[in-house]
């Protein structure tokens, strides 16, 4: 099958930074060439869920109306524009027409889902996985992957007994240390993930806190999707995790495998640096871009011009102005002065494309 064809599809289930509670983030992917009929009805569980900040609400909502869904968040603003306007994506509406009450299909839909990578333990990522495991009631417990920092966050201090039950000890939930840059197989051998460790600011005892970025590749069709969680530009702490990455997937960008980057930004700008706490502005986010760039063609003008760059984890402007719409319009401005070439859409908590 040729590099570049569009192969996978995803949904996103929350999109939001906070302080909103309900639409916080969440990814679902699946291989393009399967549609949700066609996933209910076969044995293998080839969905996987990036971080779980959101889950069944938004995917019921989807499910009933994914029309209106997207444009949940934007109902927040008096200057938010049409859904479209923040998509250099074609939206997708793979859960049209499916039969059933959406309770019912949901529940259908989350069995269906092979295994949940959490990219660090802060709760606007994995809030829903706690909340939603009663529904969990597949025959083998639900695999959950990450650091051994975050496998040990979510034993010690969520499913401890005291703050939510032990779902490891009850068997409903498995926990997965998993190392860096190691290659492993999941949801019955649809994907490969590859991890990368990165920095997403500093602890109150001036630790690195960990997150991580996350390599999908669809094993059938070898086609590539970059998740970052949260993190900061590698110009703040100077710790290199993020050249690291870029340069380890420079190469699928080259050969058109890798098509899609999934990341955050969180503040416009005018925020002030001391006020990130871990996060990005479009200034760093365009300074990362172009060190992949820099990996991909030091001479070739727009090297990224085939990349879609989806922006998630937008801190909600509790001031009153649409915040993604400012981060969006700086994002083109310096994407233009860097001669960058990429094609920016914001994440809606609600919206699913293919790429």
């Amino acid at each position: 099958m040729p590099l570049g064809r569009l192969q996978t599809q995803i949904t996103f289930l929350g999109s939001s930074g906070g302080p909103v509670e309900a639409s916080n983030c969440a990814v679902l992917v699946k291989p393009a060439a399967l549609t949700y009929s066609q996933v209910l009805q076969i044995p293998r569980t080839p969905l996987v869920l990036v971080d779980a900040g959101a889950g069944l609400l938004l995917l019921a909502e989807l499910v009933a109306d994914d029309v209106r869904s997207p444009a949940r968040l934007l109902l927040l603003y008096s200057d938010s524009a049409p859904v479209d306007r923040y998509m250099k994506v074609v939206r997708t509406h793979p859960f049209r027409d499916l039969p059933g009450a959406p309770i019912s299909v949901l529940n259908a839909i989350l069995a269906k889902v092979g295994a949940v990578l959490i990219s660090h333990p802060h709760l606007d990522h994995v809030l829903a996985a706690v909340l939603n495991l009663p529904a969990m009631d597949g025959a083998a417990p639900c695999g959950v992957y990450g650091s051994a920092f975050t496998m040990h966050a979510l034993q010690t201090h969520l499913f401890n007994g005291v703050v939510w039950p032990d779902m490891v000890h009850a068997g409903v939930l498995q926990l997965n240390a998993v190392e860096p840059l190691y290659e492993m197989r999941i949801c019955g051998d649809t994907y490969a993930v590859v991890r990368f460790p990165l920095s997403h600011g500093r602890t109150c005892s001036s630790e690195t806190y960990e997150s991580l970025a996350f390599l999908l590749t669809c094993t059938d069709s070898g086609a590539k999707i970059l998740i970052f969680g949260d993190f900061e530009a590698d110009s703040v702490l100077r710790l290199a995790h993020n050249h690291a990455v870029w340069r380890h997937v420079a190469p699928f960008v080259l050969d058109g495998s890798l098509r899609c980057v999934v990341l955050e930004c969180s503040m416009p700008n005018a925020a002030p640096e001391t006020n990130l706490y871990g996060h990005f502005t479009p200034r760093h986010l365009i300074e990362e871009l172009a060190v992949l760039a820099a990996n991909v063609s030091e001479h070739e003008k727009m090297p990224l011009r085939d990349l879609h760059v989806v922006v998630t984890h937008v801190k909600e402007n509790i001031r009153g102005s649409d915040p993604r719409r400012t981060i969006q319009n700086e994002l083109e401005e310096l994407n233009c002065q860097a001669g960058l070439g990429a094609r920016f859409t914001m994440a809606l908590s609600g919206v699913s494309f293919v790429v």
